[in-house]
């Protein structure tokens, strides 16, 4: 199931501290914020993508452990907006429950796997 990404720019903007990733092309980037709490939003925002694009996206934990974003059973593939930006937003006690904290990364890629890129966050209590 494709779900069409909302603008969340606003809610990103007020977010807080971001941290970079740019791809080694130079024209792909994704930021991340850069730490929250187990309650708080992590917003990712990415430009510079192929417009209309399919992106997975899974969250690796300290340990290694790989978590898969699903809705109802299915992965869920985030698309690329029309200007080749995309905006994605995680609560961790919500969205992952007894998630613990520490230095996290997420993977973003493209639905063939080709492409992947990777953004670096902590989590903390």
């Amino acid at each position: 199931m494709r779900r069409t990404l909302l603008a969340l720019a606003l809610a990103f903007a007020v977010a807080g501290p971001t941290a970079g990733l740019a791809t080694a092309d130079g024209h792909t980037t994704i930021l991340a914020t850069v730490s929250a709490t187990l309650d708080e939003p992590i917003w990712f925002t990415g430009s510079g993508f192929t417009p209309a694009a399919g992106l997975s996206q899974v969250l690796v934990h300290p340990d290694g452990t790989v978590y898969t974003v699903v809705k109802d059973g299915v992965e869920q593939v985030w698309v690329v907006g029309d200007d080749g930006t995309f905006n994605v937003g995680l609560v961790p006690n919500i969205d992952f429950p007894n998630l613990a904290p520490g230095t996290w990364y997420t993977r973003f890629c493209t639905e063939d796997g080709a492409s992947c890129w990777e953004v670096f966050y902590d989590i903390s209590m």
